[in-house]
């Protein structure tokens, strides 16, 4: 099995699409594989690049690129296969590269957006109350790097957005449960030029980052209860904001 070679600068409509806030940088990722498969450029059993190549290539972090293969495999796309890497679906068809779930951008009815609002304050406020029992040391570290950095970018609209999606995701991780972990990566890729408006405010981001210490710190505690709490006053908070 011969690895994949493609171009990677074919990929720079949809990657400054996510530098412009438009989709998340995981969404930029399954787009540019997507992207590659309609275009012919990649075929049922080929070998993506290593993940190393396509970091380099997408110019994505590890957490992001992870993200968007999980994603990928979710929906059929692709197969990772321990030991291999990834590789196109055999049964790949052009069906099969269409999303059913239909992207809420700013342009979308008030009533979608208070929607994907309202959906997303429950969801993340029973992945928080499972974090805080399931988390790991290795996830609470995640979260403390996350909101010290998020501090260093204060000043910056488009990095603090990206923190901000990051910090949610790893709760979603921590909760440990595969099914709730999905339906959240769609409403957060959903919610990225959201929390980019949302990041230009610059007193919000200070008490984004506050609310975000505060999260960790009940998750830390293993209080199920008060992380649940604090997440849905958070974002309900938010959603009022917005």
């Amino acid at each position: 099995m011969v690895e994949s070679d493609f171009n990677a600068d074919s990929s720079f409509p949809n990657l400054r699409a996510r530098q412009l806030g438009v989709v998340s940088t995981s969404e930029a990722v399954v787009n540019f594989i997507t992207d590659r498969i309609k275009a012919g450029e990649l075929k049922p059993g080929d070998l993506l690049p290593s993940e190393k190549m396509l970091q380099k290539q997408l110019g994505v972090s590890r957490f992001a690129l992870r993200e968007g293969l999980a994603r990928l495999s979710a929906l059929g796309i692709i197969n990772v296969i321990r030991g291999k890497g990834s590789i196109i679906t055999e049964q790949m068809d052009s069906n099969s590269l269409r999303n059913v779930f239909l992207p809420f951008h700013l342009h979308s009815p008030s009533k979608k957006q208070e929607d994907l609002l309202e959906s997303r304050i429950i969801l993340e406020g029973e992945l928080a109350a499972l974090a805080a029992k399931r988390r790991t040391a290795e996830h609470l570290e995640a979260l403390r790097k996350n909101v010290d950095r998020t501090r260093e970018v204060n000043a910056t609209v488009e990095g603090f957005s990206q923190l901000d999606w990051e910090f949610h995701k790893i709760i979603a991780v921590a909760a440990n449960n595969l099914f709730l972990q999905q339906m959240h990566t769609v409403i957060s890729d959903q919610m990225q030029p959201i929390l980019v408006k949302h990041a230009e405010q610059e007193d919000q981001r200070s008490t984004i980052v506050e609310n975000h210490d505060n999260v960790l710190k009940a998750i830390e505690a293993q209080d199920a209860e008060k992380a649940k709490e604090l997440a849905v006053e958070n974002l309900k908070a938010f959603q009022k904001d917005y």
